[in-house]
């Protein structure tokens, strides 16, 4: 009888150091995940309201970071797919989620350093695209008071165009994306310029956290009239506070 306790006990002892080596840490197993999904926006200058660059500025998040993927509102996806495949979809698997939250559980423990993928890089400064064939930019800056946080206005822009051109790639890119929640961009062709609200003319590009730039392929593209303006609806908040 007391061998067979002895070896059970020494049976739970293993398996207990084994789940302890076998726990997901920062360096080999989230890091990777955040640098695919989420540094994109979760970065200085940006408008997610914290850093996950680094394992200093993910840590105190961790619980937070847990419970956002696991209810999926992080990375932000809102399409149904029932019956639908998106080639920029950005959600995390099951997998990803459980490895998040086994991680945040034990502790967020960092990990071998030397495991560390290496820190992604941005050109936040030019274009991602590389430099476009034309810009359009807005007539002047748009300034938002000190007692307003939440402000979504349309703002024209008048290219005087004088022949139709087609557009194959389109890309937004806000001088300050820290206050910039996103944007939508339409064509208003000549006769049809509402100019009334949100949603006038044709749909052709959008920015938002995380948002690449839209890309046709060959031999597809946007048709851009001569003589249209466009139209931005715009979507500023001043400050996202943080959710621990």
């Amino acid at each position: 009888m007391l061998s067979r306790l002895l070896i059970g006990t020494t049976l739970v002892l293993c398996t207990t150091a084994q789940a302890q080596n076998e726990r997901a840490t920062y360096a080999t197993d989230v890091a990777p995940i955040f640098n695919n999904h989420c540094v994109e926006c979760h970065r200085p200058n940006q408008i997610a309201p914290m850093s996950l660059l680094s394992y200093q500025d993910a840590r105190p998040w961790a619980k937070s970071i847990a419970r956002q993927v696991t209810q999926r509102t992080m990375p932000p996806w809102f399409a149904s797919e029932k019956s639908l495949h998106f080639s920029n979809k950005n959600t995390l698997t099951d997998q990803q989620i459980d490895t998040i939250v086994s991680w945040a559980e034990a502790g967020a423990p960092m990990g071998n350093r030397n495991d560390l993928p290496p820190v992604p890089t941005f050109n936040d400064e030019g274009w991602r695209m590389g430099e476009p064939d034309i810009i359009y930019t807005m007539q002047e800056p748009f300034t938002i008071e000190d007692n307003i946080d939440d402000i979504q206005p349309e703002i024209i822009i008048d290219p005087k165009n004088t022949e139709d051109r087609w557009l194959q790639a389109i890309e937004v890119k806000p001088s300050n994306p820290g206050i910039v929640h996103h944007v939508l961009v339409y064509v208003q062709t000549p006769g049809n310029e509402g100019g009334q609200g949100f949603g006038d003319g044709e749909l052709v590009g959008i920015y938002g956290p995380g948002t690449p730039p839209i890309e046709f392929k060959d031999g597809y593209g946007k048709h851009f009239t001569a003589g249209s303006k466009i139209s931005l609806d715009m979507h500023y908040h001043k400050e996202i506070g943080p959710d621990r």
